[in-house]
């Protein structure tokens, strides 16, 4: 994820980067950690993007109001709600990995969330921006067109995080106290 949102700061002027862990993905039968266990983990994510960063000036906090729902979480209503929250930013952007692109058709209402929020895509693996088009026109005929991300390919991922034995290896994948966390917490880690 600090791959994603390095690769959509450098360069851009945002006013805000709201980072938002799910509950539980729709998409995937179980949760992996326990939404307490995930607004720890967003505490300390939070510490190390403010030392990672330290001298970017767009405000990058966290919200748990997907954590904080006793029912499925669905990006729309996620949409509505910072949309209400924030009233004076005008545009929201969405950052997902190419490697999510082709999967939006499982989301719920994704034809109305594309027609309110913009999706910014980061590579994680090759693609064809025309192929891309052609499948969001057929999710959403009326989507906002993507903002595409020009950066390295970068294949890390919570999943490959999971699956991985040897927590060492993780030191290049995961910032320093997120690391320490998740070895305290015995989370991810065989």
């Amino acid at each position: 994820h600090i791959h994603a949102l390095k690769s959509v700061l450098d360069g851009r002027s945002l006013q805000r980067v709201l980072i938002i862990p799910n509950r539980q993905s729709p998409l995937k039968s179980k949760a992996h950690v326990s939404p307490s266990k995930k607004k720890e983990l967003l505490d300390v994510f939070l510490s190390d993007l403010h030392d990672l960063f330290p001298n970017h000036r767009t405000a990058i906090s966290g919200s748990s109001v997907e954590l904080d729902r006793k029912t499925a979480s669905f990006m729309l209503d996620t949409a509505h709600y910072i949309q209400h929250a924030y009233p004076d930013i005008e545009e929201w952007w969405l950052l997902i990995g190419s490697d999510q692109l082709f999967q939006l058709q499982s989301w719920y209402k994704i034809d109305q969330l594309l027609t309110h929020i913009r999706l910014c895509i980061v590579p994680r693996h090759s693609f064809s921006k025309d192929q891309a088009h052609a499948y969001l026109q057929t999710c959403c005929p009326h989507y906002l067109p993507p903002i595409w991300i020009d950066a390295a390919l970068h294949p890390g991922s919570a999943t490959v995080i999971r699956k991985n034995p040897v927590p060492q290896n993780l030191s290049n994948q995961v910032p320093p106290r997120v690391l320490a966390y998740l070895k305290r917490e015995r989370l991810f880690l065989s």
